[in-house]
């Protein structure tokens, strides 16, 4: 994957990868040590596997890179991004995400609608635990077909789950990123 092609609908240079650039840093908690077989067990599986032909897997305690929060949602709220009316199915001056969680553990969207904005729900990178229920992203405004945009649930952070969830109009329904560390799962009523 290092000598990508153009891609061939647009000829635009395709961006190569990296073997630094796919660095994944996995939060666990180490539950036991079996130090006769040099194994350990950690609380939840990781979702790709440490070859021993690859670069060494290493162990670093945790330290957030940024502040963070913890035990705290966004619930029944009512949502809707204002849309120029001049472009009414394509503007894209108007609220992106109508909530992203960042650097939250252990955090919750529930009961929530959200109309007209350009994607959903986003759990970045550094978000933990999150759950998000009972949610209907609807009517998307945005270019529709270009990458980045009508992501409508978007967990790219480790452990989230979604259930009970609608979207409409979307170019992903339930999405997480390249380079997640998982895991995440849902289930969802989409339309």
């Amino acid at each position: 994957m290092d000598d990508l092609p153009a891609r061939p609908d647009s000829g635009v240079p395709s961006t190569p990868w990296t073997p630094k650039s796919y660095t994944f840093r996995f939060d666990r908690r180490i539950i036991a040590i079996d130090r006769e077989s040099s194994t350990f067990t950690i609380d939840i599986p990781m979702v790709m596997n440490l070859d021993p032909k690859y670069p060494p897997a290493r162990i670093y305690g945790l330290v957030y890179k940024f502040n963070t929060i913890s035990d705290v949602g966004v619930e029944n709220l009512r949502l809707v991004s204002g849309v120029n009316p001049c472009h009414p199915n394509s503007d894209e001056k108007h609220g992106w995400y109508a909530i992203v969680l960042d650097n939250t553990v252990h955090g919750w969207v529930a009961d929530v609608t959200t109309m007209k904005f350009v994607s959903g729900i986003f759990a970045s990178r550094w978000s933990r635990y999150i759950t998000i229920q009972d949610c209907v992203v609807d009517d998307p405004v945005s270019k529709e077909a270009d990458g980045g945009r009508r992501y409508m649930y978007n967990l790219s952070g480790q452990m989230g789950l979604v259930k009970r969830c609608h979207t409409n109009s979307a170019r992903h329904d339930f999405i997480t990123l390249g380079r997640v560390c998982g895991k995440s799962k849902g289930s969802a009523l989409t339309m």
